[in-house]
């Protein structure tokens, strides 16, 4: 909406340089929509340069979180060789008492195995070996301590494969746990990384928006220069006329009866060749143009017969009186009439309304004398 605006405004501002039809008040409209204008996209670019510099702390804040994580990741480095150590320590002594295991069982099994094919010959040996009875009680105290520790061996060969059952479990849980730290620290990197580059991406995308809104804003201020311009030349053209001093309007007639044919005095363009405001190209102007708002009267420059009150080609909404001596007055582009054919109007009588009927680029009046039929410069006749 705010773009076609200010297309809206800049084309306003190039017809109102190029035909000079903007009235004073117009340009004073003109004026305070360019600076509304420019406010909104003014606030627009505060609100990007909130967003950039929102987006630019949480950069800092990503960034510094970004150290923190290569820092993690620098001391979990360490905790890693720690656990791959430690891994490699477990799995050396799972090695070790497997084989200490083996050998066990080897060495026990052969015992079982000699005890097993020289069971009966073991227990009469002692018996008949012995050379008395503290020697034979001796020799038994000494076979059954070879039995307890062949208990006791067997119970150790238990505890080792417990031992080992264990240091397996530990491996499998140290290696998990290692394979976990390694997956999170490198998720936690990348998802830092991510979100650097999403908002590296979004910081150029508002600088874009904000680059594109102080185009705009520049564009305006130069489109409202133009305007504060012609309004300052529109004033001072005012000024002009009225220090003038021939004090002409409606209610002043000069010596050969003609009035200033409204109470609007900015004449915009003379008598004779100009370039067209709308075909371009030099042509001939056989009137005047006076701008001003919209509606304002139009009066009969001289008393007359009304012989045309209507549509008039690229002359819009026009009103020809016959003056009776020759003379007729031509009053074009009105947006409505205050007279109809036939009528006869007095000089100073409102006749029609200011508008921008027909070929026009803005709400004037184009008024034009003829004299049996060709136009004449009306300057002279209404004191311009």
């Amino acid at each position: 909406m705010r773009k076609a605006i200010a297309v809206l405004l800049l084309f306003t501002i190039v017809f109102s340089v190029g035909a000079g039809f903007a009235s004073i008040s117009e340009l004073e409209a003109e004026l305070e929509s360019a600076d509304s204008l420019i406010e909104s996209i003014q606030q627009d670019i505060d609100a990007k340069v909130e967003e950039q510099y929102a987006v630019e702390r949480r950069l800092e804040d990503v960034f510094a979180r970004v150290e923190e994580v290569k820092q993690e990741i620098e001391t979990n480095k360490q905790l890693i060789v720690e656990k791959e150590e430690e891994l490699k320590r477990i799995r050396k002594e799972l090695v070790k008492v497997k084989k200490e295991l083996a050998d066990q069982e080897e060495a026990y099994g052969d015992r079982l195995r000699v005890m097993y094919y020289k069971k009966d010959e073991s227990v009469w040996n002692v018996i008949f070996e012995a050379k008395g009875i503290a020697d034979l009680l001796n020799r038994l105290d000494q076979l059954k301590a070879i039995t307890e520790q062949d208990k006791k061996l067997l119970i150790e060969l238990n505890k080792k494969r417990e031992e080992i059952e264990a240091l397996e479990v530990q491996e499998k849980e140290n290696y998990a746990r290692l394979l976990e730290l390694k997956a999170q620290l490198a998720r936690d990197e990348q998802e830092l990384l991510d979100l650097q580059a999403e908002l590296e991406r979004r910081k150029e995308e508002i600088l874009a928006e904000r680059r594109k809104f102080e185009a705009e804003l520049e564009a305006q201020n130069s489109a409202r220069a133009s305007i504060a311009a012609n309004l300052s030349d529109a004033r001072a053209e005012a000024e002009r006329i009225a220090a003038a001093g021939n004090g002409l309007g409606p209610d002043d007639i000069t010596i050969g009866g003609w009035r200033w044919p409204t109470s609007a005095t900015y004449v915009t363009s003379g008598y004779g060749y100009r370039t067209h405001p709308v075909y371009g190209g030099t042509s001939w102007h056989n009137g005047i143009d006076i701008a001003g708002a919209a509606g304002t009267p139009i009066y009969a420059s001289r008393g007359g017969l009304v012989t045309m009150a209507g549509w008039y080609g690229g002359y819009g909404n026009t009103v020809v009186i016959d003056h009776g001596d020759g003379y007729t007055s031509l009053y074009a582009h009105g947006s409505a009439f205050n007279c109809s054919k036939g009528d006869y109007v007095s000089g100073g009588d409102v006749i029609m309304y200011m508008g921008t009927t027909g070929t026009s680029t803005g709400n004037h009046l184009h008024f034009t004398i003829m004299l049996y039929g060709d136009d004449v410069d009306p300057g002279p006749y209404i004191g311009y």
